[in-house]
């Protein structure tokens, strides 16, 4: 049996943090490979740069920072506090314009360069069945369909940023059996 105490990171860093270990320390001492910033961390435009300078240089230089934002416009836009609010996956959609689409893409990519972002944790690629419905995709969904979705989102990542894509369809009816039998190929590796 092995003497090791089994810690998660998060019970980890509570414990430093209680022995007065300030954040910053922390994170210099883990050295990050990347981080991902809230609404609650955009206060105005300078301390957002700031932030994501001085994040860059608490992570392990021995290879590039991962710095994130979901940034998908409409409600989820997380600098809309430091700026205006941009048009949802819906709003684009509906105007069929892939051309608008990119132009969107590109525009967000380049906002989100300048204040030191570089992976945007965008866009949504589940599908709409229901434009209407009260849930938490309501405006933010690329398509209709896969077809619609992977030609409307891919127009949207030629922005030049990396683009993280969320959700992965998670939202169709064809997933539960995907996941099945992947949990089960997974599980069957596990026991051979």
């Amino acid at each position: 049996m092995s003497n090791v105490l089994k810690v998660s990171l998060q019970e980890a860093i509570r414990c430093l943090h209680e022995k007065g270990w300030g954040q910053r320390r922390i994170a210099r001492e883990l050295k990050p490979a990347g981080w991902v910033l809230f609404a609650r961390n955009v206060e105005e435009p300078k301390q957002v740069l700031e932030l994501n300078r001085e994040l860059v240089d608490l992570s392990d230089r021995a290879r590039p920072s991962m710095i994130a934002l979901d940034q998908e416009g409409g409600r989820v836009s997380r600098l809309k506090l430091i700026g205006n609010e941009p048009p949802n996956a819906q709003q684009l959609r509906d105007c069929g314009d892939l051309a608008l689409i990119r132009r969107h893409g590109d525009i967000t990519g380049r906002i989100l360069r300048i204040f030191g972002f570089n992976l945007d944790l965008c866009p949504v690629l589940d599908i709409s069945f229901d434009d209407e419905a009260d849930n938490s995709l309501r405006g933010r969904c690329y398509g209709r369909d896969v077809a619609e979705v992977i030609q409307k989102a891919s127009a949207f990542n030629d922005g030049g940023l990396i683009f993280g894509d969320e959700h992965f369809l998670c939202a169709t009816k064809q997933v539960e059996s995907c996941i099945l039998k992947l949990e089960t190929n997974f599980l069957a590796d596990d026991l051979a």
